[in-house]
């Protein structure tokens, strides 16, 4: 017997397993939260990716893969920054694989962003959704922005280099349409329109109100006020949408509250603000007045076939919040993305 006759024997068993597995009953899987009971629940773990395989009906993938010689996959190595369109497409940036991954959740897929036409990128950074859809995602050394749509088509590249020394993790202003971009080289914040064109920059390197000490990521409140991870200054500063100093939150210690080495920022819908601090391997979250209210996770080295430990992280970095309040939150160290969801209090109906 031929050896793609076996194969093909094997693959029909291997589907009629599956599809075995498919019409039993459903894995129960033990649910998380934070605060624990008996206290309210605010946020809920909801899984990890390192792969494909970890996307609904590709459990059988990998073993598909070895049965027809075909082992290659994409995989996350050093996950570095995230973000999503809150419609089912996520994006992550990862340095070792020299490429941004796009996560679809709807058609449950990995490729990488871009394809061909972006074989050049040598270091991805920060990426960004614009309010039309498309992706903007940076490659560090050449200071360059690449522009996707939806069908993974570049329709253009945005060449920043005479204007800033690196590319952090960015954040677009939807209603302003304009690009702020942490040039962490530089200490400064630096805003483009969506075409390039150098709009404006604040800060210089110190310790005073207003500077910066490697500026590594930016987010936004629904007032556009513009939140900066101040990294070696170990701080969350606030400005304006015009680049004013407003207020800072949290400094340099070992308690609660305090940071080590901070790198990623999001709010959710109530405008609570998540810091990833990578020294000490967990989230805190803040009000806006800088308070802390709750800490997720703690430090965990994971290995991708043992039971999952649920918010263990090692070296996180990224960090977005979507439209729905989907937390997602890239675990470096451990290679995969971590999601969870914020559960805002209902309010009562008037």
């Amino acid at each position: 017997m031929r050896i793609t006759n076996v194969r093909s024997i094997l693959l029909m068993l291997l589907a009629c397993f599956l599809s075995a597995c498919a019409s039993g009953k459903p894995v129960v899987k033990e649910r998380y939260f934070w605060p624990p009971p008996p206290d309210d629940p605010k946020i809920e773990w909801i899984g990890v990716y390192y792969d494909k395989t970890d996307l609904p009906g590709n459990s059988g993938s990998k073993i598909v893969q070895n049965l027809i010689g075909q082992t290659e996959e994409i995989k996350f190595s050093s996950p570095l920054f995230v973000t999503s369109n809150s419609k089912g497409r996520v994006v992550v940036s990862d340095p070792d694989l020299k490429a941004f991954v796009n996560i679809d959740l709807v058609n449950n897929n990995f490729t990488l962003l871009g394809g061909a036409a972006m074989a050049d990128v040598v270091k991805p950074t920060g990426v960004a959704f614009d309010a039309e859809g498309l992706v903007y995602a940076g490659d560090d050394p050449s200071r360059k922005i690449y522009v996707v749509n939806d069908d993974n088509k570049v329709v253009k590249v945005l060449d920043l280099s005479n204007d800033i020394k690196s590319v952090g993790s960015f954040v677009i202003d939807k209603k302003l349409n304009r690009i702020i971009i942490p040039d962490t080289r530089s200490h400064k914040i630096t805003v483009f329109s969506l075409d390039g064109k150098l709009l404006n920059s604040f800060g210089k390197r110190g310790e005073l109100e207003g500077e910066f000490n490697q500026p590594m990521s930016a987010a936004l409140d629904r007032h556009g006020n513009i939140y900066i991870t101040d990294s070696f200054n170990a701080r969350i500063q606030i400005f304006t949408p015009d680049g004013v100093y407003i207020s800072k939150i949290g400094k340099r210690g070992d308690s609660l509250g305090d940071f080590g080495i901070i790198k990623g920022v999001a709010l959710d819908s109530d405008e609570n603000v998540y810091v990833t601090d990578a020294r000490f391997h967990r989230i805190q979250i803040f009000n806006t007045k800088g308070e802390l209210l709750m800490t997720l996770g703690a430090p965990h080295s994971q290995q991708r076939d043992e039971p999952i430990v649920a918010a263990g992280l090692l070296l996180p970095y990224g960090l977005f919040i979507d439209d729905t309040n989907r937390i997602y939150v890239a675990d470096m160290m451990n290679r995969r993305l971590q999601v969870f969801q914020y559960m805002p209090e209902k309010k009562p109906v008037k």
